[in-house]
């Protein structure tokens, strides 16, 4: 699923994880995310808004802020999976142990605190958004008239 640039681009996905350069990661000498992922990200955020209680009509975007730290959660999530799968302790002949994937854990941490802010945004948004459509707005002439007691 393509993201819609008039919501987020993928550069603000880059720009609010500082996953810009290869400067920004100087250890990887490379951006960490592909734009498949980001995109596979985004699009999964997009699924599980939809298949968030109480369920509304689906949509194909989410406010910026949410489709932001939401995609940013998942790619911290992803990342986490693929460190789990290929974390190799190593220790060389010196003793000195190398544990280049051993990030796992930060990733996870990150992650979960960006999902957990997502579904509490979430959840108030669509309470709101059901409330709404249960009883509706309907506006009086009488709200703008003074109370004198």
């Amino acid at each position: 699923m393509a993201i819609d640039p008039s919501i987020i681009t993928e550069n603000d996905i880059r720009l609010f994880m500082l996953d810009r350069t290869s400067e920004d990661n100087f250890l990887l000498d490379d951006v960490e995310f592909t734009q498949e992922e980001i995109e596979y990200a985004h699009g999964l955020i997009i699924a599980k808004y939809n298949s968030t209680l109480p369920i509304l009509t689906p949509v194909s975007e989410i406010a910026r802020y949410e489709a932001i730290i939401g995609t940013c959660a998942m790619l911290m999530r992803m990342k986490a999976i693929n460190l789990i799968r290929n974390k190799l302790d190593y220790t060389n002949k010196s003793g000195t142990a190398i544990q280049d994937k051993a990030k796992a854990q930060e990733y996870i941490a990150v992650g979960t605190g960006l999902m957990n802010e997502f579904d509490q945004r979430i959840k108030a948004l669509k309470i709101s958004l059901n409330i709404e459509s249960g009883y509706g707005y309907q506006s009086s002439p009488y709200r703008f008239v003074g109370y004198r007691w």
